[in-house]
């Protein structure tokens, strides 16, 4: 791990080196960070040159007061491919790291070669085709009035993890802690982070960002996550826009697929480029 000065933050910058094609991987948001990756990294490091990046305010990245927007986390991309002389890259993005590519995608065009999006970027966060139902200041009034679970230590969360959230408890042990003000611990980051970046997302039209995006587009919406026949929907529309997509869903697959399905989203990443290749 590297930190890599862009826009005056510190950004947290891995580096795996291959042969291949450089691979940009884009985390989920809330308490991961680019760790969810490591599984697939193993497998995918054969074949392409890996850059994992901590988006801000998120793992060993920097957590500025301010900056959360969406633009800002783009730029910062844009800058970090920039200092590591990358002229593009396959992107992946998981959940926010896939709303974020797709927003990256339609901004950056010339950067992207393909995006494959795991559970995210297909729908709208809030309104017509959104992943919520309510308003924008009803989910950001329920994201910044959300308790703060507190622990003594790391051993306690992690047993916190295994009782309560068995799906990620294999990486509770890589889950940043932050101390709170009494003393003991939390993984809750600011709350005022996460509302900064969800008002930005839930004011982005995915339809009309799909209108900007020239590369290719792999989905790969979660078979056991809420709202997948609306997903697909999307996807038909999405369609419409792109001359070249493909879709999958992964059997028993869910929102963070990484943890248990990596080898399945490595070989419809392999195939999905090799159908580029033979059809370039």
């Amino acid at each position: 791990m590297k930190l890599l000065n862009v826009n005056d933050t510190n950004i947290a910058v891995y580096e795996q080196p291959g042969e291949g094609e450089p691979l940009l991987l884009l985390h989920p948001g809330g308490f991961f960070a680019s760790f969810v990756w490591d599984e697939f990294i193993q497998l995918i490091n054969k074949s392409h040159r890996v850059i994992a990046i901590d988006i801000r305010g998120h793992g060993n990245s920097a957590h500025p007061e301010s900056g959360y927007d969406v633009s800002v986390l783009a730029k910062d991309i844009a800058r970090v491919l920039q200092e590591l002389k990358i002229d593009h890259v396959h992107l992946i993005g998981s959940s926010l790291g896939a709303e974020l590519g797709v927003y990256f995608a339609a901004t950056y065009p010339e950067l992207i070669q393909s995006l494959t999006l795991i559970d995210g970027g297909i729908l709208n966060i809030v309104g017509p085709y959104g992943e919520r139902d309510g308003t924008k200041e009803d989910f950001i009034n329920e994201i910044l009035n959300s308790p703060v679970p507190e622990f003594e230590n790391r051993e306690e969360f992690v047993d916190f993890m295994n009782e309560n959230a068995k799906d990620f408890a294999s990486v509770a042990d890589r889950i940043k802690l932050y101390k709170t003000l009494n003393g003991k611990y939390t993984f809750k980051k600011r709350a005022d982070i996460t509302a900064e970046i969800l008002s930005s997302l839930c004011d982005l039209d995915m339809i009309t960002l799909y209108q900007n995006i020239t590369c290719p587009v792999l989905f790969l919406p979660a078979e056991l996550e809420p709202k997948l026949e609306l997903k697909l929907q999307m996807i038909e529309k999405i369609k419409e826009k792109i001359t070249v997509t493909d879709t999958k869903v992964i059997p028993e697959s869910k929102h963070i697929m990484m943890l248990n399905h990596s080898n399945e989203i490595y070989e419809h990443f392999l195939k999905f480029l090799a159908r580029l290749k033979v059809s370039s």
